[in-house]
Order: C-alpha cells, then structure tokens, then sequence
C-alpha cells in the first residue's frame, strides 16, 4: 500500500498480537506451575524440604522453598503488573491469602514469606 509520500509501514498486525498472548500465555503458565509447590503443595513436595529443616535443628526462619518469576511486560489480559501483583494475578489470591491457606495445612509450623528482588521464598519456623 503506497500513501502520497511513499509505503505506509503498520504500527502493529494481527499476527504480532496474536503471537505476543500466545507468548504471555506460554510464559504464564511456565510461571503458575513453578509456584504449585506453594498453590498445590503436596506431602511428596514438602516432607523431604521439612525432614532437610528438621536434620539442622529447626532454625527460625527457615527458607523450604523458592521461585523465581518476572512479570512479562503486559499480561495476557492486558494489564502491567509489578511483581506482587503479577504473583496475585498467577495464584488467584493476594499472597496473605495464600500464604494462610498453606499455613493451615501445616501443624506446629508456622509459614510466611519473603520477598527478595523476583525471588518468592516460603519460609518456616516452629510455632511457639
């Protein structure tokens, strides 16, 4: 297509949207199944990462587990997130929430979580 004052160049096609969700969809879901340890935890998961904190006495504060995710430029739904509101959009709950949830599966333990950077870390120490 030619205009007065030569080619007319596309600010964006189809097939590059189409291609960018298909990516943030891939990259989406690569990232939801990383944090299934902490959305879906399993006793095959936690028990060898709990047994590994009992073998060095209990310490406070314990990091069991860690993920590392970054929030893709925008969305599959549109939206740019920073990383807390990128890990809410992947879990489907704010991370109190969610951290609640996996705390109450535990007994005599207590969860929590840290932030570092794009690092999620579940942390444990022994319920006083």
């Amino acid at each position: 297509m030619s205009g007065d004052t030569g080619p007319v160049s596309f600010l964006v096609s189809i097939d590059d949207l189409t291609t960018e969700q298909q990516l943030a969809i891939q990259k989406e879901t690569m990232d939801r199944n990383a944090l299934l340890p902490f959305t879906n935890p399993t006793s095959d998961f936690l028990t060898p990462l709990l047994k590994k904190w009992s073998s060095i006495g209990f310490p406070d504060y314990y990091t069991i587990f860690s993920v590392t995710v970054t929030p893709p430029q925008t969305c599959s739904d549109g939206i740019t997130r920073d990383f807390v509101g990128y890990l809410a959009f992947l879990i489907g709950n704010d991370l109190i929430t969610q951290i609640t949830k996996f705390d109450s599966l535990l007994k005599g333990i207590t969860a929590g979580y840290g932030i570092t950077g794009s690092n999620l870390n579940i942390i444990v120490s022994k319920t006083k």
